[in-house]
C-alpha cells in the first residue's frame, strides 16, 4: 500500500507517493498504552488507533501536521485535534 503526499506548489501540485508499512506494534509497546489509557480512564477509540497505526508504520521522523496526514489517508475523520492529544499521551 502507498500513502500519497501532496505539496502545493504556486503554479502546480507536486505528487508523491511512498510506501506505507503495515503497523505491527511490539505487544509490549501495545500493553503499555492500553494499561495508561486505562488508568487514565481513556478509551481506544477508533481515532486514536488509527493515529498510533500511522505514528509506528514509519520510521521516519515526522511533525504532528505530518502524522496527520498520514492518519487521514486511513481514516478520513481523524481530526488535528486527537492527533495533538495522542501524541501527548504518547509522550506520557
Amino acid at each position: 500500500r502507498l500513502v500519497t503526499f501532496v505539496i502545493p506548489h504556486s503554479s502546480f501540485d507536486i505528487f508523491f507517493s511512498l510506501p506505507y508499512h503495515a503497523c505491527v506494534i511490539d505487544p509490549k509497546i501495545r500493553e503499555r498504552l492500553d494499561s495508561y489509557l486505562t488508568s487514565q480512564g481513556l478509551r481506544r477509540t477508533k481515532q486514536r488507533e488509527v493515529i498510533i497505526e500511522a505514528a509506528f508504520a514509519t520510521t521516519e521522523h515526522f511533525t504532528a501536521e505530518e502524522l496527520l496526514e498520514m492518519a487521514r489517508k486511513l481514516d478520513r475523520t481523524v481530526s488535528r485535534a486527537t492527533v495533538y492529544r495522542t501524541l501527548t499521551l504518547l509522550v506520557e
